[in-house]
Protein backbone atom coordinates (compact mmCIF):
# COMPACT_ATOMS: atom_id res chain seq x y z
CA UNK A 1 0.00 0.00 0.00
CA UNK A 2 1.50 3.55 -0.84
CA UNK A 3 1.52 6.06 1.32
CA UNK A 4 -1.27 7.67 -0.67
CA UNK A 5 -3.34 4.88 -0.54
CA UNK A 6 -3.02 4.61 3.02
CA UNK A 7 -3.52 8.42 3.96
CA UNK A 8 -7.20 7.82 1.76
CA UNK A 9 -8.07 4.96 3.57
CA UNK A 10 -7.57 6.77 7.47
CA UNK A 11 -9.46 9.99 5.72
CA UNK A 12 -12.15 12.41 7.47
CA UNK A 13 -14.44 13.14 4.05
CA UNK A 14 -16.94 16.14 4.69
CA UNK A 15 -19.50 17.54 2.08
CA UNK A 16 -18.25 20.09 0.90
CA UNK A 17 -20.02 23.49 1.60
CA UNK A 18 -20.63 24.48 -1.69
CA UNK A 19 -22.87 21.01 -2.66
CA UNK A 20 -26.14 20.97 -3.65
CA UNK A 21 -28.98 19.08 -1.44
CA UNK A 22 -29.68 15.30 -1.44
CA UNK A 23 -27.42 12.74 -3.02
CA UNK A 24 -25.42 14.95 -5.64
CA UNK A 25 -22.74 16.45 -3.02
CA UNK A 26 -18.87 16.48 -3.29
CA UNK A 27 -17.17 15.35 -0.45
CA UNK A 28 -13.73 16.52 0.61
CA UNK A 29 -10.32 15.61 2.81
CA UNK A 30 -7.63 17.16 3.62
CA UNK A 31 -4.12 15.45 3.45
CA UNK A 32 -0.70 15.72 4.58
CA UNK A 33 1.37 18.16 2.78
CA UNK A 34 -1.39 20.64 2.28
CA UNK A 35 -3.40 18.30 0.01
CA UNK A 36 -7.07 17.80 -0.52
CA UNK A 37 -9.10 14.75 -1.57
CA UNK A 38 -12.07 14.93 -3.71
CA UNK A 39 -14.66 12.73 -4.56
CA UNK A 40 -18.26 12.22 -5.37
CA UNK A 41 -20.57 11.40 -3.34
CA UNK A 42 -22.52 9.10 -4.92
CA UNK A 43 -19.68 6.66 -5.86
CA UNK A 44 -18.95 5.92 -2.08
CA UNK A 45 -17.00 4.00 -1.26
CA UNK A 46 -15.49 4.53 -4.26
CA UNK A 47 -11.60 5.92 -5.62
CA UNK A 48 -11.54 9.71 -4.66
CA UNK A 49 -10.19 12.26 -7.19
CA UNK A 50 -6.75 13.43 -6.54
Amino acid sequence: MTHLQRELTLAVWRKSSRSGSGDQCVEMAALSSDLRAVRDSRTRPGWPWC
